[in-house]
């Protein structure tokens, strides 16, 4: 039988059963066919209460109960329903998801989410912790050695699906997991960050920023060794909240990690930075009190980002977003 045998009973039927089953994770097997699949499907359909609800579901068109499957609460799952669709259109040649206007693909709201998904490196000696003033666009704060994970070149079709609007100010920033991004679309957002496909590793992006930061601050001689180790100390998930001054809410991760010492490599790394901090004034050692007061005893400002070295939240209010003219004059 061909596959197009599939689609002969109601096409609002057979989308609601497809959908359905898939996230019962009902078998799939390659070697079936349309008609025995479809044939399970039915069977499965007579027994389960939850298919009999979408049955009644009130929806007068195909796209229409495709838009309306996306929003409904029983379907969350949104990156497993879309890899089933590209699955479908592969198999059945049913291609479902090209029925769908753009919006119903990622529904849930439109409101703007700046997101910044970051590492920063907690860098310790008995009751100090290393801080750096590498920042370019801040000059006059320190803060831990970290930034922003890049995506690759794979990840640029589904961070599009996604209208991911990266904050690209300069040629250091391209690729950054930083930009704007419609609310609906955060939690699809994170979940494919989780996956850690088509973006940096915690390890790679360590090891880049330290190159980057350290080069900054005049100490480019300063080898930093391709088999770093880190170990993680917390992950923070800071949930969108509002922006002083600006028409966006804010979204944050940021992985704390710190030098692995019983690796005899890393251990050695982490003695020589301790002894550049004491010749290079744009880094600095603090105490726990310097970081919760936001100030150094030498009067240098500490960023609030940095409280995430001592515990899972910050009780300072972050710094305040940089001006639209300074951001443009300084990408120049």
């Amino acid at each position: 039988m061909e596959k197009t045998s599939l689609t002969n009973s109601n096409p609002l039927f057979t989308a609601r059963l497809l959908i359905h089953a898939h996230m019962k994770n009902l078998p799939r097997e390659k070697s079936i066919k349309a008609v025995q699949f479809h044939d399970k499907l039915k069977a499965h359909w007579k027994k389960c209460p939850d298919c009999m609800k979408l049955k009644n579901y009130p929806l007068s068109a195909f796209q229409k109960i495709m838009a309306n499957l996306y929003a409904y609460k029983a379907f969350t799952q949104r990156e497993k329903l879309k890899t089933f669709h590209h699955a479908l259109k592969e198999e059945f040649a049913i291609d479902i998801e090209s029925t769908l206007p753009r919006e119903a693909v990622h529904s849930g709201g439109t409101a703007a989410t700046r997101i910044s998904i970051a590492a920063v490196l907690r860098i310790r000696l008995n009751n100090k912790f290393l801080l750096i003033n590498g920042d370019a666009w801040r000059p006059s704060v320190f803060g831990p050695i970290g930034g922003v994970f890049k995506y690759s070149l794979q990840a640029l079709e589904f961070l599009d699906s996604l209208q991911f609007k990266p904050q690209e100010l300069g040629p250091e920033m391209t690729m950054d997991l930083r930009g704007m991004l419609p609310a609906g679309n955060l939690q699809a957002f994170i979940h494919w960050f989780n996956r850690n496909e088509s973006r940096e590793s915690i390890d790679l992006c360590l090891s880049r920023e330290l190159r980057e930061e350290l080069s900054n601050i005049g100490l480019s001689s300063m080898v930093v060794p391709s088999r770093l180790v880190f170990k993680p100390v917390r992950v923070v998930e800071e949930k969108p909240h509002p922006v002083h001054g600006r028409d966006y809410k804010q979204f944050r991760i940021i992985h704390v990690n710190e030098l692995d010492l019983s690796v005899p490599q890393t251990k050695s790394f982490h003695g020589r930075l301790w002894i550049s901090a004491d010749r290079n004034r744009r880094l600095l050692p603090v105490t726990p009190d310097e970081i919760d007061c936001g100030s150094a005893n030498d009067g240098s400002l500490i960023s609030p980002v940095a409280e995430y070295l001592l515990r899972g939240q910050a009780t300072r209010p972050d710094l305040p977003p940089l001006p639209v003219s300074y951001a443009r004059r300084k990408a120049r």
